[in-house]
């Protein structure tokens, strides 16, 4: 049914680099072969958009079972059915450039899976602090 619904569809999607994003790629990939993404990707500090995407998203082992159907073609479908557009969904506007700005308002649906509080919670347990805790590890009031 999902996959009817978006045969032939563009479908934007947020927070591709994390767990439930990277699941939906692949499930998507493999279940609507007609689809288009467009992956909203953060740069990092040291790698671009796309080389983030094809570290985090395309080499990660939930491809796999994509990757054996497809075989050598895998690369090619992810090429042509995938664009990666640098962004920040915690920035105005998305951070979308000028030129990636209309790609994805073009989608025809966005899955929003993107967010910071993710990464802050992570930065407050190493620190020993809960993420909705103040200074100190008290809470916040």
């Amino acid at each position: 049914m999902i996959a009817e619904a978006l045969a032939g569809k563009r479908v934007a999607v947020t927070g591709a680099t994390g767990f439930l994003g990277t699941a939906l790629v692949e499930r998507l990939l493999r279940s609507v072969p007609d689809c288009e993404l467009v992956l909203l990707v953060r740069p990092g500090r040291r790698a671009s958009a796309a080389d983030r995407a094809r570290r985090e998203i395309f080499r990660n082992d939930c491809f796999d079972r994509l990757r054996s159907e497809v075989g050598d073609r895998f690369d090619a479908e992810v090429e042509r059915r995938v664009r990666v557009v640098a962004g920040d969904v915690a920035v105005d506007g998305l951070g979308l450039g000028d030129e990636d700005r209309p790609l994805f308002a073009s989608a025809d649906v966005v899955v929003h899976s993107g967010g910071r509080e993710l990464r802050l919670a992570r930065r407050h347990r190493s620190r020993g602090q809960s993420p909705r805790s103040g200074a100190g590890g008290r809470p916040a009031s």
